[in-house]
């Protein structure tokens, strides 16, 4: 942690949502004595606590809830080609053991994880090799240690065991009777999390902690824009340029972010506001070529007794060259398969949401004006509605989640049933073959499944689009906004945020007093604020694909496009 700044803390911090980076962000602050007299408030489209599921189906299945964290299950892994990702999710990973945050034991499953990929020089290939030197030089283990889960005498044995051919993949997946990719490794120490159970216990714990402290509010309700005040002097409270306890160089004014307006609600006012609205960020600040939403596909499938009890020994599989994951079941029995893609693209026109400090030709005012009125006397309730273009306003095109969040194109479902097939074949029926019409686009890599035009019904028990906030290379945005004083992101999470939930906190307030991250190791300068790159020719085009080595799948796929074909 980095060194505490010399001059005051903010005297109001407003926290905008209550996902991973928004409520480790606020437990961190609340049990730190530095901001014991900061009154913190956080704001969610979800009330605390949100309803507790009685089932294992995955919340935001039934109810279309769009929260990407509440799930039934996610990885913790310290499996990265990054050494500092490694290094920083092997901490996350020792407090998850711990019971960190107030979760409850066995929401925790160390069931052990298989990396694998397939031989064909791509960068899962690569991926999967770095993230094996990796994890050895964390687990202090040399080449060739590690006996897997079971011995000869069948105890448990821990350790990192390198699979050398689908064969030796085969064997690990204990009970499956399918496997995925040419080579790999299995990590006896990586596992899962039951991720809306653990939400939950975390959300339990920063009530109790904030309503001893006092000096704080839970809010619920629907942020439409950012308040901006015009720039006033260069005295603002603001970070130290570049982040810096050290450097003292004066800068011009900006102008400040003062709170939020709300839909139906009177505004919330703050000295710091700090973005932690995941995937639709872009809907409050303009973060094209920098942050996009893109939706994800996850399947999940009951099994009964039996078939559960056969799965007991099985380890997660991720195959890194198509991006394809399987996750053991639940103590309720509930099978996830899902990809970790390039993912579809929404792309809808929306009302530029600095729109008020941009200026905008003759008549602009007014239209300004008309708007703010549109938009709080708006009656929708749909939730992370953003305010939409008209022809007279200044617009941008950026991508944001799709209003259904329960239905998977054809496309996905065809490849979580095949991969579930491959990985399974006792549980699943092969999906049957098809030749998909020359006008449908065969995906780029050899590895995946077809799309198929004439899909069977399926075996899943629910479906859902997990919408993640992508960055170019997958790195954290966790920074001041350059532009505007009073604006802290803290966003970005690429689709593997989740696992640091226990340690993100503690780096969020670490850039945020000024010193730290963005100044002493290299995480700091990946999250921080970089030159917007220009892809495709075009900024407004945005970026097609996180290029972290982790993705696979099709890449620059359109929800609508796809859901136009069918759904399931």
């Amino acid at each position: 942690m980095s060194a505490l700044r010399a001059d005051p803390p903010p005297s109001s911090i407003l926290i905008v949502g209550a996902g991973v980076f928004g409520l480790s962000t606020l437990l961190t602050l609340l049990t730190s004595r530095r901001y014991a007299s900061t009154h913190l408030t956080i704001i969610d489209t979800l009330p605390v606590p949100s309803f507790q599921s009685e089932t294992s189906a995955p919340i935001g299945t039934e109810k279309n809830i769009p929260t990407a964290s509440l799930d039934s299950s996610r990885i913790i892994r310290a499996d990265y080609a990054s050494p500092a990702y490694a290094s920083l999710a092997a901490k996350a990973q020792q407090r998850w053991r711990e019971g960190w945050g107030g979760v409850k034991k066995g929401r925790y499953t160390e069931c052990g994880l298989v990396l694998t990929a397939y031989e064909d020089g791509g960068t899962g290939e690569k991926y999967v090799e770095d993230s094996l030197g990796n994890v050895r030089r964390l687990d202090g283990e040399k080449e060739g240690a590690g006996n897997g889960r079971h011995g000869e005498d069948g105890n448990r044995k821990q350790g990192i065991q390198e699979l050398k051919d689908k064969q030796a993949i085969k064997e690990v997946m204990r009970g499956t009777g399918g496997s995925s990719g040419d080579k790999g490794y299995v990590n006896w120490g990586s596992g899962w999390v039951d991720a809306e159970g653990a939400i939950q216990d975390v959300k339990a714990l920063t009530m109790s902690i904030g309503t001893r402290r006092g000096n704080f509010s839970w809010k619920t309700g629907q942020v439409t824009r950012l308040i901006f005040s015009p720039p006033t002097s260069a005295s603002d409270t603001e970070p130290p340029a570049h982040n810096s306890i050290n450097n003292k160089t004066s800068k011009p004014a900006k102008a400040k972010v003062a709170g939020v307006h709300l839909l139906s609600q009177p505004p919330l006012l703050a000295d710091l506001t700090i973005l932690a609205t995941g995937a639709w960020t872009n809907s409050l600040i303009d973060l094209r070529g920098r942050v996009e939403a893109t939706g994800q596909a996850l399947a999940y499938m009951q099994l009964s007794s039996a078939q559960a009890e056969r799965l007991k020994d099985m380890p997660i599989l991720l195959n890194m060259s198509t991006g394809m994951f399987i996750i053991p079941p639940t103590a309720e029995g509930v099978l996830k398969v899902a990809r970790h893609g390039f993912g579809y693209r929404n792309l809808v026109e929306v009302r530029h949401p600095e729109v008020p400090l941009l200026g905008g030709g003759e008549g602009d005012e007014e239209e300004e004006a008309a708007a703010q009125h549109r938009e709080d006397s708006s009656s929708s309730s749909q939730a992370h509605n953003p305010t939409p273009a008209s022809k007279t306003s200044i617009s941008i095109s950026i991508s944001l989640p799709a209003p259904d969040f329960t239905s998977l194109p054809p496309e996905a479902h065809h490849a979580c049933l095949t991969f579930l097939q491959t990985m399974i074949p006792w549980l699943s029926p092969p999906p049957p073959s098809s030749n998909p019409p020359h006008s449908n686009p065969l995906p780029s890599n050899p590895h995946l499944p077809n799309p198929n035009p004439n899909p069977s019904p399926s075996p899943f028990t629910s479906t859902r689009l997990c919408w993640y906030t992508d960055t170019p290379t997958g790195d954290f945005l966790i920074t001041y906004h350059p532009s505007y004083s009073g604006l802290f992101l803290a966003t970005g999470g690429s689709g593997h945020g989740y696992k640091f939930l226990p340690v993100l906190g503690e780096e969020v307030v670490g850039v945020l007093e000024g010193g730290g991250k963005e100044d002493e190791d290299e995480l700091g300068e990946l999250w921080g604020w970089r030159a917007r790159p220009r892809l495709m020719g075009e900024e407004e085009k945005g970026f097609v694909g996180t290029e972290d080595g982790s993705r696979g799948g099709r890449r620059g796929m359109s929800w609508g496009e796809e859901m136009a074909k069918g759904g399931y």
